[in-house]
């Protein structure tokens, strides 16, 4: 009698462990678009997109259900695009028939799809059935959310399809979010030009590898363009940012990368950046600010360089140099 009691014991606890284990989720990698791009809408790239969805139950022949994709408040459908599937990946054995139910109209903030099984799922395949969510291709309007650096989260819910109640836990999945596309790996490499007594306060002390006209010691950060970094809670990985269209982000000539100088500039006569050079007029240095633009494409060119690219400023004319701190800004 005990042995029978203890084995019934271990069985129970072992359907108890494996319920535990076993729960609907969702797979998926979040999109990461552009913050200097604008949208309202936005393109789910070709190569990307694809939500792997598990259940958690073996439904057999006969239980069809509803499996639906929803947006959250105020992103939208726009009808445009690829319109979105849905597949079964085949892991766990059985049969079914898709249909769309509710399609990827304009205005919709959600999709459905009637799965009908027509041959009982098992538990000899991979798990329990995965469905593949397709949505490359697709147009969505996400409104001003991205932009704004905010994020979107979609939620899968599933419902038997005679009875209308749900059978699984919904489950939600940070499907997008915004980011910047351009930013500096770093902080700016500060530089102390020492003021030359020596020559009426018009050079700088030639300290290498400074000289007497030139201060060399500041440096910008290395670039990052088009990638960004994502932590879902086990390390930050690359992602690729990506246009409203879906494509890849890069700067164009189109583009301006900006640096703004600001404070006294009083005796610089130029400013040089990797072989780019500001000439500051009179009127730049009586406004105590100036602005170097260098065009996007060229700084898509200079943006792989490992090294961070050196700041010179250069001295020159008859005003005495005075102490001063420059600071420096930039955008996009």
């Amino acid at each position: 009698m005990r042995r029978v009691l203890k084995k019934a014991l271990l069985v129970l606890g072992l359907l108890q462990l494996t319920s535990m284990a076993i729960a609907a989720n969702a797979t998926f990698t979040p999109l990461s678009f552009a913050r200097e791009r604008s949208g309202p809408r936005y393109t789910v790239p070709v190569s990307r997109g694809q939500i792997v969805y598990q259940q958690s139950v073996y439904r057999s022949v006969g239980n069809n259900f509803i499996l639906r994709l929803t947006l959250p408040a105020g992103s939208k459908f726009t009808g445009l695009g690829v319109p979105p599937t849905l597949a079964y990946a085949n892991n766990a054995g059985g049969s079914v028939v898709i249909s769309p139910l509710v399609t990827a109209a304009a205005g919709l903030d959600y999709v459905e799809w009637l799965v009908v099984v027509t041959s009982g799922f098992t538990e000899q395949g991979f798990g329990p059935p995965q469905f593949w969510i397709d949505l490359p291709g697709s147009t969505l309007d996400f409104g001003e959310v991205l932009e704004e650096g905010g994020a979107i989260t979609a939620t899968i819910s599933v419902r038997n399809a005679s009875t209308g109640i749900s059978f699984e836990p919904n489950v939600s999945l940070l499907f997008a979010f915004g980011a910047w596309a351009v930013w500096a790996n770093g902080t700016v490499t500060p530089t102390t030009a020492q003021i030359y007594l020596g020559t009426d306060r018009k050079t700088f002390l030639p300290t290498p590898p400074d000289s007497d006209l030139f201060d060399k010691g500041a440096a910008l950060p290395p670039l990052v363009i088009g990638r960004t970094l994502y932590d879902a809670g086990e390390g930050p990985v690359w992602l690729t940012v990506f246009s409203p269209e879906g494509l890849v982000f890069d700067l164009s000539s189109e583009d301006a990368f900006e640096l703004t100088f600001s404070s006294d500039l009083s005796g610089i006569s130029r400013i040089h950046l990797s072989g780019w050079t500001l000439e500051l007029s009179d009127a730049d240095r009586a406004a105590g600010e100036v602005t170097f633009s260098i065009p996007g494409d060229l700084i898509r060119a200079w943006a792989p360089s490992p090294g961070a690219p050196n700041l010179v400023f250069e001295v020159g004319g008859n005003a005495p140099l005075r102490a001063r701190i420059l600071t420096i800004s930039t955008s996009v």
